[in-house]
């Protein structure tokens, strides 16, 4: 059905809006002229500007756009795509019914994306040159999957896709590639760059069709390290920032904080810090977090103002342990509680302090005297103003933060294993 018959079947039911799909035809042909909608598929039903998610509300929204991490400036044809779902909405129309409608060919699907970690599962349904067309989460970790296992997982999050579009191929990162994951893939030794990481990718049978797993990277040598999930995450920052290739040191905070050294578009080399894990062991499960435990809750404002001043005294602290280090200092955590000098309810930040201090004072040492790369922070929003925070205390400023990466980062990765040309829909 074309646009001029859909016109006219609405100016049947209303004036009002029929006035109002005049007015969108005009829109959609701007838009169409803008390059921002392509020709419809031979046999395709009209398209529709997807401004709005399955399951989520009807309010003006931008199109779909690259996953670069960055928000794009609101302008005009945002509010002409709001124009065009909200008048079909006044006609009375399902608005999950969008979601069933073919897509523009511009943004037809070409890769099932999963970042799949220890606790959550997030999948992305990708179109061509990266574009994000939908996300979706589940908490189906590779140590919490639902009854079925990690197929069943996958059935649920994403077996939709799948089976509306089965030549679509599946990549995934994160924890599912390790020892306990769904298919454990060897490691990638460091030097590595996207090439070398899309030429470690191992493909099998997940009881779904054909599944694709990334690696991980190993660092070798005496004392080997390991990481599974944020090499994806790096992939995509330097697409998104291709400046940052030639030399920067990227932080990616977490149960298992990685701080990555990047040369000439490689990791070359990689630290984990398990800061996040110490910081949940002392909190859960030793004396210096019982008194947060009993605490009375602050209001909001209040509390946080405090946390933050807290939290710069453990850094602060950690910061003055010079060649001591901090394993001396940890029990005042504890005794400036019970001398008075630190509320119950800020102990855990006066620790949380202590940790990440005492983790960006090693890597400060590692320096031995030399300048400090451009960091940059992947990561929860959260824990990324934290290390923002404390890196700032330490005297390093030249830090920004990205974020949402890992789609950006699937995409690359997918494409640089040529499994976009392989696999995606005419």
């Amino acid at each position: 059905m074309g646009m001029g018959s859909l016109t006219v079947a609405n100016s049947r039911s209303s004036p009002r809006i029929f006035n109002a799909c005049v007015v969108v035809r005009v829109v959609v042909r701007a838009v169409a002229e803008a390059a921002l909608v392509d020709e419809v598929d031979a046999g395709q039903a009209v398209p529709e500007v997807r401004a709005v998610q399955a399951g989520q509300a009807a309010v003006p929204r931008d199109p779909p756009k690259r996953a670069t991490g960055r928000r794009d400036r609101a302008g005009p044809n945002n509010a002409c795509c709001w124009l065009v779902i909200h008048h079909r909405e006044n006609a009375g129309e399902d608005p999950l019914a969008r979601e069933r409608r073919p897509m523009h060919h511009a943004a037809s699907p070409s890769l099932i994306a999963l970042d799949w970690g220890t606790s959550s599962l997030r999948a992305y349904l990708m179109g061509r040159d990266g574009a994000l067309l939908e996300r979706r989460t589940q908490p189906w970790g590779i140590q919490h999957l639902p009854e079925g296992g990690f197929t069943a997982a996958f059935r649920g999050i994403a077996g939709d896709w799948r089976d509306r579009l089965p030549t679509l191929p599946v990549l995934a990162a994160g924890m599912v590639g390790s020892r306990h994951g769904w298919r454990e893939v060897p490691y990638v030794d460091c030097p590595a760059d996207p090439a070398a990481i899309a030429a470690g990718i191992v493909a099998f049978d997940g009881g779904c069709g054909t599944v694709h797993i990334v690696p991980g990277l190993m660092q070798g040598g005496e004392l080997p390290d390991v990481m599974r999930g944020e090499e994806t995450q790096i992939v995509g920052a330097l697409a998104i920032e291709p400046e940052l290739a030639a030399a920067s040191l990227f932080v990616l905070p977490g149960t298992h904080c990685k701080w990555a050294d990047i040369r000439t578009g490689r990791v070359v080399r990689f630290t984990t810090y398990i800061t996040g894990e110490l910081y949940a062991v002392l909190r859960d499960h030793s004396i210096l977090g019982r008194p947060a435990k009993e605490a009375v809750v602050q209001p909001a404002d209040a509390a946080l103002a405090v946390a933050d001043a807290s939290f710069r005294r453990g850094l602060k602290t950690a910061y003055d342990s010079g060649p001591e280090g901090m394993a001396g200092r940890l029990f005042t955590t504890r005794s400036l509680f019970l001398n008075g000098d630190l509320p119950a309810s800020q102990t855990l930040d006066y620790l949380s302090g202590l940790l990440i201090g005492e983790e960006i004072r090693s890597v400060i040492a590692g320096f031995h005297g030399r300048p400090c790369q451009p960091i940059v922070l992947l990561g929860d929003a959260g824990l990324c103003d934290r290390y923002h925070m404390a890196l700032a205390e330490y005297g390093i400023t030249s830090v920004r933060a990205l974020a949402e990466t890992g789609p950006s980062g699937l995409w690359q990765i997918a494409s640089a294993a040529r499994l976009l040309l392989e696999h995606a829909p005419g």
